[in-house]
């Protein structure tokens, strides 16, 4: 029941506003979003003024990158429940982050299964934005940056798991 559109490599749904393919509102986003992926691929994707950044706040895309890279998400290639917004006047943005019941490993197929080597990367849009050196920069600043804290998130998941045990074990006596 979804309102739905092509790009060139994708399917987008729109989830909200709720809209039918009548309305100018899902023109404005149709073309918006063709509009991004037009400039990402062309030749002059890395300008400036009028390249892809133009359209992405590219810091929520290299979050959105690290954490789907990091946990190995099956799902971020495309392939299901990847979430972006737009809304007029502004840039797009990836996120809410979503749909890791095929990360961390949870897989007995493709590469995902092993911690080692890239996944994410592969995703059509930012297999594109690596070709930027800028993109690339931003992507090991903001690595380095987690990396720093990678104690403190291993605390944190512990402290986590040990508050959410008895929730865990219930969820999987009714889920197996």
């Amino acid at each position: 029941d979804d309102v739905s559109f092509r790009t060139g490599t994708y399917l987008i749904n729109i989830k909200e506003p709720s809209l039918s393919f009548t309305d100018p509102e899902y023109s404005q986003v149709s073309q918006h979003i063709n509009q991004f992926e037009t400039v990402l691929f062309s030749d002059n994707f890395m300008d400036p003024v009028t390249g892809y950044t133009a359209y992405a706040d590219v810091d929520s895309f290299v979050d959105w990158f690290l954490v789907n890279e990091i946990a190995k998400n099956v799902d971020a290639k495309w392939y299901s429940s990847i979430f972006l917004h737009w809304v007029p006047g502004e840039k797009i943005r990836m996120g809410p982050i979503w749909d890791f019941d095929l990360g961390f490993g949870n897989v007995d197929y493709a590469d995902p299964t092993y911690p080692e080597g890239w996944w994410v990367r592969w995703n059509v849009w930012i297999d594109r934005m690596l070709d930027d050196p800028a993109f690339v920069s931003k992507v090991k600043q903001r690595f380095a940056d987690i990396n720093a804290q990678r104690a403190d998130i291993k605390e944190s998941i512990n402290l986590w798991a040990e508050q959410l045990n008895l929730a865990q074990a219930e969820n999987d006596s009714i889920w197996q």
